[in-house]
């Protein structure tokens, strides 16, 4: 699929900050940690984007770089993101497999993704062929891997955003123990490695607290299986996760890095590339109709009340087509 002006200009400009992030991440490993430089803060100052950075950390308390795309609707953010995972793997990751955990925030876009995905002529899982050597794996939750399925291949796990946003995390399937997972974690009866995977991993759940330490068997869970590989998170609609609970959960899977979709981000979002409806438009991407109505006032109070009683209108309208 040919990309538009103003798409390539957004890889470029994601190209250029993970080069920088990678460029930073080395220089990290010979600083003294006890001076607290934080990478990510540093490759954000030099990309030069007149922003302020709003650090992210995981599950163990590590810098995440994470950065937003700001797409108007339309503009081609799900292309957009599978080359970026491209520009991740390649030159962040060092690697053309590993895991990459996809979250949408409703049941229609994650249908349509996963149709997309899982289409090998479609153009966003061409762009990920293209990335894996042919070597893609689409998973949904309920889908059981191994080790060799993460090695081997890109693998794409798709998750609805409420999935992960509940109030109570042990009521989700995902981070309840399970045998589709085994493979990943040592055996029952071996504690010691039970024991130097906690050390390793210090936010991976386990059966029970005793003492004031983890003293349990750790879960072979989803949770934990995403937490022990460290997936790059593209989040699509990426202002709705900004909810404490929905932040930590994500931040508690230990990403290695974070990209988040949004036409309309918040304030905390790292925003690297911004394009406007102006860009869109000279592409020829907007495709609705357009209704506008001039009136002689000025008033913004008259112009709320317009648009109430026109969006009223439009809901009797469809109520009674909804009817027949």
């Amino acid at each position: 699929m040919t990309l538009k002006e103003y798409q390539r200009r957004a890889l470029e400009q994601v190209r250029a900050y993970v080069d920088l992030l990678t460029e930073w991440r080395e220089k990290a490993r010979d600083i003294d940690p006890a001076l607290g430089v934080d990478w990510t803060e540093r490759a954000w100052e030099a990309a030069a984007t007149r922003r302020p950075y709003f650090r992210r950390t995981n599950g163990l308390g590590r810098p995440v770089p994470a950065f937003c795309l700001k797409i108007p609707t339309g503009g081609g953010k799900t292309l957009l993101a599978t080359r970026i995972i491209g520009l991740v793997n390649v030159r962040f990751s060092r690697s053309q497999t590993g895991l990459v955990l996809w979250i949408v925030p409703t049941k229609q876009i994650y249908d349509q993704t996963l149709r997309a995905l899982g289409d090998k002529d479609h153009p966003y899982r061409r762009q990920l062929d293209i990335t894996s050597s042919g070597r893609t794996l689409v998973l949904e939750k309920s889908s059981a891997f191994g080790p060799s399925e993460v090695a081997e291949n890109l693998c794409v796990l798709l998750l609805m955003l409420p999935s992960a946003n509940r109030e109570t995390k042990e009521q989700l399937r995902m981070f309840r123990d399970s045998g589709g997972f085994t493979s990943f974690f040592p055996a029952d009866d071996e504690v010691k490695e039970h024991e130097a995977l906690r050390r390793r991993i210090p936010n991976l759940d386990t059966f029970e607290k005793i003492g004031g330490s983890w003293e349990g068997q750790i879960k072979t869970s989803l949770g934990n299986t995403l937490r022990l590989l460290e997936p790059l998170i593209v989040l699509d609609e990426g202002h709705k996760a900004y909810g404490s609970l929905a932040r930590k959960t994500l931040e508690g899977f230990n990403p290695r890095m974070i990209v988040e979709l949004s036409a309309t981000p918040t304030k905390e979002a790292n925003v690297l590339v911004e394009v406007s409806g102006q860009a869109l438009n000279a592409e020829e991407m907007i495709k609705l109709d357009l209704h506008i109505q001039n009136k002689s006032s000025v008033s913004w109070q008259d112009t709320l009340l317009a648009a109430i009683e026109h969006r009223h209108r439009l809901e009797e309208q469809a109520l009674d087509h909804e009817s027949k």
